[in-house]
C-alpha cells in the first residue's frame, strides 16, 4: 500500500514516541544523506522530500505499513489468546 505524501507525512507525525522520532530520523537521513543531524524535520520538509523522491515515499510507506501490520497482528493474537483464556477459565 503506497500512501500519498500528505497522508504518509500525517501518519508519521501522529506516531507516539519513540517511534515518531525513529521514523523521522530514518526519513531525514535517507533524504539528506546525513546521519549526524538530530533536529527533527518539520512536516513541510518531510512532505517536500516525499514529493521530490517517490522512491523514498514508497519505501517509507511500505515500511510503516509492514511495521503497523505486525503490531496489529500481535495485538490481535494477544486479544484472541486472552479471550480464549477467559472462556477456559485460565
Amino acid at each position: 500500500m503506497i500512501m500519498s505524501k500528505d497522508s504518509l507525512t500525517e501518519d508519521l507525525f501522529s506516531l507516539d514516541e519513540p517511534w515518531r522520532g525513529r521514523f523521522l530520523n530514518l526519513v531525514a537521513s535517507r533524504a539528506t544523506m546525513k546521519t549526524g543531524d538530530r533536529r527533527q524535520p518539520t512536516p513541510e520538509e518531510v512532505a517536500a522530500w516525499f514529493e521530490a523522491n517517490p522512491f523514498l515515499r514508497r519505501s517509507i510507506s511500505l515500511l510503516l505499513y509492514t511495521w503497523q501490520g505486525a503490531r496489529r497482528r500481535s495485538s490481535g493474537l494477544e486479544r484472541t489468546l486472552s479471550s480464549k483464556r477467559r472462556r477456559d477459565g485460565s
